[in-house]
């Protein structure tokens, strides 16, 4: 396992606060999973950083960054974060971290020169009114597997699904 006694910046990047109400299924209840994978989350290699009991001051505002990506594209305001005492959460490996979808959290500055992997997921309260399933739709870029079949075995079935496949994506 690697020591941590580097200290020269991978990155001067800083993360922003969040939280994940609006990276995920829009009225959903879901509680966020967080865990490290190759090293523990310390100090040095980052952490996740936590503000406690933010979740429970209900929905506010959030700074909306148009021209940012997906995931840095709704930020909690730095008035706001000021209101909470940012902890920073160490984990050994095998530990996790489950917490609620509200709560202020941000990714800890990695001083360390070792790339830091984790893991997230959500579990979803799929019995809620409000889950709403996403309807993930995909396209194949080449070939489909349908086109293949049908020119191997020319089935009149799997040209008439490649034909409405096509209708689908006009």
């Amino acid at each position: 396992m690697p020591k941590e006694k580097d200290t020269k910046r991978m990155s001067d990047i800083e993360l922003p606060w969040h939280n994940e109400i609006f990276h995920t299924i829009p009225r959903s209840h879901f509680a966020q999973i967080w865990a490290p994978l190759l090293h523990p989350a310390t100090e040095m290699i980052g952490t996740l950083v936590v503000c406690p009991g933010s979740h429970k001051s209900g929905l506010k505002k959030q700074v909306f960054h148009k021209e940012d990506l997906f995931f840095y594209r709704y930020t909690i305001d730095p008035a706001e974060i000021a209101k909470y005492q940012p902890t920073s959460v160490s984990m050994e490996l095998g530990q996790a971290l489950i917490f609620h979808h509200a709560l202020y959290h941000r990714s800890g500055t990695n001083l360390s020169k070792q790339t830091r992997i984790s893991i997230t997921g959500s579990y979803h309260d799929i019995g809620s009114p409000a889950f709403k399933p996403l309807a993930v739709e995909y396209r194949y870029y080449g070939e489909t597997p349908e086109a293949y079949y049908y020119e191997l075995f020319h089935d009149p079935d799997a040209k008439e699904l490649i034909n409405e496949q096509a209708l689908r994506h006009e």
